[in-house]
């Protein structure tokens, strides 16, 4: 007897500083998890940044487990460029530090918006897939 083999799920990433965690941040992972099954959230930090990134981690640890079982949260402490502008290796560095965090690469990236006057990149890293602006 032939049995259906379970459909995979679909996985999601966000990554930001989230200094401070704010309501726009739920309101991204909340739109993201209609489009994917599993989402992953990189909380990324520098050490001369004014909020340690472990507060930062913990409350948004605190933050998605109240809304979704589906949500993990990971702390990033790479000292990574923050700019492409910042380092010649920027995209292979941030490649580097996200495969790290996720092994398997996400079916879709999601972001708040760019910056202003922020220009958009002329190349994605290489192991993502779609990215949607949620």
């Amino acid at each position: 007897m032939a049995t259906d083999a379970p459909a995979s799920r679909s996985t999601g990433l966000i990554l930001g500083k989230f200094m401070p965690p704010h309501a726009g941040h739920v309101l991204v992972v909340r739109r993201a998890l209609e489009h994917v099954d599993d989402l992953t959230v990189l909380v990324c930090s520098l050490t001369r940044e004014p909020i340690p990134g472990s507060l930062r981690y913990g409350w948004m640890a605190e933050l998605m487990a109240e809304l979704s079982a589906n949500v993990r949260v990971v702390h990033v402490t790479d000292e990574n460029p923050s700019e492409p502008s910042d380092h010649p290796r920027f995209w292979e560095i941030w490649t580097a530090t996200i495969r790290r965090a996720m092994p398997i690469a996400p079916d879709i990236v999601f972001t708040s918006a760019l910056r202003c006057g922020a220009r958009r990149p002329t190349r994605r890293p290489p192991h993502h897939g779609r990215c949607r602006t949620a």
